[in-house]
C-alpha cells in the first residue's frame, strides 16, 4: 500500500525532492570577458568559487546544475537563464566581481521588469521569489563575511548600468526562477584582490555562500520551484496547484550552444586560441566541476552582472 502510495505521488510530482540550485560562474558571455585585476580575471575567481560552491552544496544534499563545463567556455547570459530554467532550480546564483570604487560585497536581485532580447520579465512571481531570497543571501553574508569583507548592500537590477537601461539584467529577463547576483568583491580594489586571491578565502567565501543558499531554498528535504513536479514555493506564493512533470528540452539548449565571438581584447583572444593566460594571471589550477546533466551546455547569456545590462565590472550581465 504504501508503494502505492508512493509511486502516485511520483508519477503526479507531490514527493519533495532535494532542492535544485543553478550556480552561474559570470562570464565570458556576450557582453564580454569581464573585470580583472593585476593578478586575476573575474572569470578566474568566479569560475573557482562556483566550482567549490557547487561542491559545498552537494554535499549538504542540494542538487546542483552549472552553467558551464570549464572557466573559459562562453555562454550568453539569456542561456544562463535558460538552463536555470530547464533544471527546474530553485535559486539561480550568479557570481560575479566588481570594478570600481570602494571594496567589498553586494547582492543584486531583479525588482522590476526589464526588456531584452524581445523577451520582457521576469514575472510577478520571479520578482517576489528573488526579492524573498535576496533579502536572505544578503543577510547571511553579511554575517559571515563580517571581519573580512566590507557589506556594499542589498541592490536592484536597476542600479547597474545593463539594469537601469533595460529594467533588469538580461539574466534576471529570462528567469523563470528565483535569481540573485553575488558582486563578490571590487577586482579592480588591490586589497579585494589580494584577500580573494588567497585559496584559503576562495574556500571561505564558498562555505559563506553556500550557508546563504541553504538558508533561502531551505532543507535538502524541501522541494521548492520544481517545474518538473513537487511543492513550488513560485505556486505556493500564487495559490496554484501542483504542477504536473515536464521534461526540460536539453537539446533545444545545446542546439544554440555555438556562437562566433568577436576577438576584441586580449581576454578574448586567448578563449579563442586556447592558450593559457600568462603566469602573472593564471592563478591556482581549476578544480574538476561536475555536472547533473552531460547535455547540458550553456550559449553566451549574461554574466557578471549581465555584462548586457548587470552590475559588475562595468554593470553588465
Amino acid at each position: 500500500m504504501i508503494w502505492t502510495w508512493m509511486v502516485s505521488a511520483l508519477l503526479a510530482g507531490a514527493v519533495a525532492l532535494p532542492p535544485r540550485v543553478c550556480v552561474d560562474p559570470g562570464h565570458p558571455s556576450e557582453v564580454g570577458s569581464g573585470t580583472r585585476g593585476r593578478y586575476v580575471t573575474e572569470v578566474e575567481v568566479a569560475w573557482k568559487i562556483g566550482v567549490l560552491l557547487a561542491e559545498e552544496l552537494r554535499r549538504a544534499g542540494i542538487q546542483v546544475r552549472m552553467t558551464k563545463r570549464s572557466a573559459m567556455q562562453t555562454v550568453w547570459n539569456r542561456d544562463r537563464a535558460e538552463i536555470a530554467n530547464a533544471a527546474g532550480a530553485d535559486l539561480m546564483v550568479r557570481l560575479h566581481c566588481d570594478a570600481g570604487t570602494g571594496r567589498g560585497f553586494a547582492v543584486y536581485y531583479p525588482d522590476s521588469q526589464g526588456l531584452a532580447g524581445g523577451r520582457r520579465g521576469p514575472s510577478a512571481d520571479v520578482l517576489r521569489a528573488s526579492r524573498e531570497a535576496a533579502l536572505v543571501v544578503h543577510r547571511t553574508l553579511a554575517e559571515s563575511l563580517r571581519g573580512y569583507l566590507p557589506d556594499r548592500g542589498l541592490r536592484t537590477d536597476r542600479e547597474t548600468r545593463i539594469g537601469a537601461r533595460q529594467g533588469a539584467l538580461t539574466g534576471s529577463v529570462f528567469s523563470k526562477v528565483p535569481v540573485v547576483l553575488v558582486e563578490m568583491v571590487v577586482l579592480s580594489n588591490p586589497e579585494d584582490e589580494a584577500w580573494i586571491r588567497d585559496p584559503r578565502n576562495q574556500a571561505l567565501y564558498a562555505r559563506c555562500l553556500s550557508k546563504a543558499v541553504r538558508e533561502a531554498v531551505g532543507p535538502p528535504e524541501r522541494s521548492i520551484n520544481r517545474p518538473g513536479g513537487g511543492w513550488s514555493l513560485l505556486d505556493a506564493l500564487a495559490g496554484r496547484p501542483v504542477r504536473p512533470a515536464q521534461a526540460p528540452d536539453y537539446a533545444a539548449l545545446e542546439a544554440r550552444s555555438a556562437i562566433t565571438w568577436g576577438k576584441s581584447s586580449r581576454i578574448e583572444s586567448f578563449i579563442h586560441s586556447g592558450r593559457p593566460l600568462a603566469p602573472a594571471t593564471r592563478g591556482l589550477p581549476l578544480p574538476s566541476v561536475r555536472t547533473s546533466h552531460p547535455r547540458a551546455r550553456s550559449r553566451p547569456s549574461s554574466a557578471s552582472a549581465d555584462r548586457s545590462g548587470d552590475p559588475g565590472s562595468a554593470n553588465g550581465s
